[in-house]
This record gives structure tokens, sequence and C-alpha cells, in this order.
């Protein structure tokens, strides 16, 4: 039927051609927007024929973020707004996405009002109360967005995304110890996933707790002993941490393990530089000559 659609298409038999088109879109509703694009559609002849797309909300999501990608940001909140209230039968993460969108193009309320009644319909459902969470977090109410994390995780313990959202609004709120307690919490449930200990690794390293942050990458190095990626990092903090001296052979090390060295020699070159005006500080007062740290990069 396809190929059926294109030749109609090409010898330019418009109403066959639409016709046609729309028995594949009735047919393959999730598919509309593929079908198109293997029509060769341009934006503009969707416009036109936007009257074939099948009813629903996820066909209106997508309707919207065609219109969202060409700037017509008008159109696409209406159709964002058109998903969710057809949103009836549509899946939760359609649902939670349609709100989303309806909220970023100016309509917050109409998109909490949506997400209230269906968390009110469906209290087990976890991506209503992550969207509406990121909503109340924008207008500053940071208990009602935790109380909704708190409960979306309770459904959902290995949501990465969720809780490390929960742990940026408790530190947002002044709750450290629940912040820190919700990041460990994530790396326990999780201890192979590197994220997990990243997310914990910026936690500390935001606060300048630098020797924690130094300790979980060492433990998430213990897992994945071949990624030169979190040597480097290891090196990053132990530069903020001011240790510029074991700084610069972490980051020799990562090139010894086959990271880029054109990427770290500059930062080899500041620690370095870093170190030994340190070393002539602390050996200032005392008259005494301190060798200084050379170039040593060329042999990496």
């Amino acid at each position: 039927m396809l190929a059926l659609a294109l030749s109609h298409k090409t010898a330019g038999h418009f109403s066959s051609f639409r016709e046609v088109l729309r028995a594949l879109f009735a047919g393959n509703p999730s598919r509309w927007e593929e079908i198109a694009g293997r029509l060769g559609l341009t934006f503009s002849e969707m416009l036109a024929l936007r009257d074939l797309i099948p009813p629903g909300a996820e066909s209106a999501c997508r309707l919207a973020d065609l219109y969202r990608k060409k700037g017509l940001e008008s159109f696409a909140r209406q159709e964002y707004y058109r998903s969710c209230r057809e949103a009836r039968n549509a899946p939760a993460r359609v649902r939670a996405y349609a709100a989303r969108h309806l909220a970023e193009l100016g309509r917050p309320e109409d998109a909490l009002r949506f997400l209230s009644a269906w968390i009110e319909a469906d209290r087990l459902e976890a991506d209503y109360k992550i969207a509406r969470a990121d909503l109340l977090a924008k207008k500053g109410s940071m208990g009602g967005a935790i109380a909704d994390l708190v409960d979306a995780l309770r459904q959902r313990p290995r949501d990465g995304g969720a809780r490390q959202r929960l742990a940026d609004y408790y530190a947002r709120a002044g709750k450290l110890r629940q912040a820190e307690k919700t990041l460990r919490e994530g790396v326990r449930l999780q201890p192979r996933l590197p994220v997990s200990y990243e997310a914990l690794v910026d936690f500390y390293a935001k606060h300048r707790r630098y020797e924690d942050a130094a300790a979980t990458l060492r433990q998430l190095m213990r897992i994945y002993a071949f990624e030169p990626k979190y040597v480097i990092r290891l090196g990053d903090i132990y530069q903020r941490q001011g240790a510029h001296f074991r700084a610069m052979q972490t980051y020799e090390e990562a090139i010894r393990m086959g990271a880029p060295a054109s990427g770290l020699k500059q930062r080899i070159e500041k620690c370095r530089k870093a170190h030994n005006e340190w070393l002539l500080e602390s050996e200032a007062g005392k008259g005494t000559s301190v060798p200084v740290l050379r170039d040593r990069s060329r042999h990496l």
C-alpha cells in the first residue's frame, strides 16, 4: 500500500493519494510519522494533510513535536493541550510527556491540573508524580515536589533520574543529609551502574567534600578498573582539593591507560606549575634550594 500511495503522489493523483494515506494511517496509527517520512512528505504537506492523522493523545504529541521543531509554539501548545485532554486511554508516559511540554510552552497551571487529576485516578503511576514534582519545584513548592518523588521512588526505586531529582530538591531545601542518603541508596540498589556513583561524586564535589568524592570514585574504579575517564575525574577532584602533585600523577596514569594526551597535558602543566609554586612558597623562608618538577609529559 505504501508503494501505491507513492505512485499516486508521483502521478499527481492527490485525491487517490489522500484516500490511500488515510487507510495507511488508520491501519498504523502509531507509525503515521514514519509513514510520512518514507513517503517523503515535507512539513508543509504534513500540515495540509493533518486531518488524516489518527486521533488520540500519542498522535497529537507527535504532531506537537513537529510544530515545535519548526518554531510554531502556539500550534504545538494546542496539540499538547489536546493530547492531555484526549489522554483517557493513552500510556502514562505519553500523558506525562504532553503535560511537561504544555508547561514548558506557558501553560503550567493546566499541566498541573491534568497531572493532579491523573494522580487522583491512579495513585500507583510514578510518571505522573515525577512530572508534577518538576512543575511544583519550578513554582517553589519544594515540599510538594519532594513528596511526589518520594512516592514515585516507592513504586520505582531503581529510577535513577527520579532519584537524582529528589536528591537535588533535598539539597535545594537545605536537607543535605537526606540528599546524600538518597544518592547512597541509589548506589546500594544498583551497585554496577556508573551513573549512581557519578551522581554521588557530583554531590560531594559540589559541597566540597573532596575526600568523600575521591573515595566514591575509587569504589567505582574497582568495578570499572580500565576506564580512563574515571581516573581523569579522580584527578579533577584532587586538583580541586589542592593536591596538585597527586592530581598530576593521576592524569599521567590516565594517559598510560589510553586517554588522549592532548586533552590532559594542559591540566598536567597547570598542576606542575601550582605544585612548584607551593614548594617555593613553603621553602621561601628557609633559604634552601628547592628542586622543581620538570615536564615529563613527553615520556608518557
